[in-house]
């Protein structure tokens, strides 16, 4: 049987399936951070993957001997041309941190950020007199 006219079984239809939370752009949640750590002789090398951050809206800083590692972005999704229906690539903020040891001093940690990778060289050095100040890593 062919179907004629409106139909307004399939239209509810594809407006339940678009309407629900999971393509909603305000209830996305940032991505894990996905994280590599790579052991070398004299380093560990810690990858982050932050597609679609800038340089500027990313920030690593040592404290108590933890490594943490934030990426600001714009969470709002709003948009001029049009309404997401299916939202994936979310850009707001996030934060991860990884515990390095508290001997470590802030000049220890080498940072690069290119091409939406963040990668930490974190020294294997023995210990040091801890810092108590939080202190902001450079990133080249």
């Amino acid at each position: 049987m062919w179907i004629t006219g409106r139909n307004d079984g399939m239209d509810r239809w594809f407006d339940d399936f678009f309407d629900r939370d999971r393509y909603k752009a305000d209830t996305r949640q940032p991505a894990a951070m996905e994280t590599d750590i790579l052991e070398q002789e004299d380093i560990y090398m810690i990858e982050i993957s932050l597609p679609g951050y800038k340089k500027e809206q990313v920030h690593a800083r040592l404290k108590d001997g933890y490594l943490t590692v934030r990426a600001f972005g714009d969470a709002d999704g709003r948009t001029e041309s049009g309404r997401y229906i299916l939202r994936e690539r979310y850009t707001g903020n996030c934060q991860r941190s990884f515990y390095v040891g508290d001997w470590l001093r802030h000049e220890d940690i080498r940072a690069a950020f290119e091409n939406g990778v963040l990668r930490l060289a974190v020294p294997k050095t023995e210990r040091k007199r801890p810092e108590n100040e939080p202190s902001r890593i450079h990133i080249d």
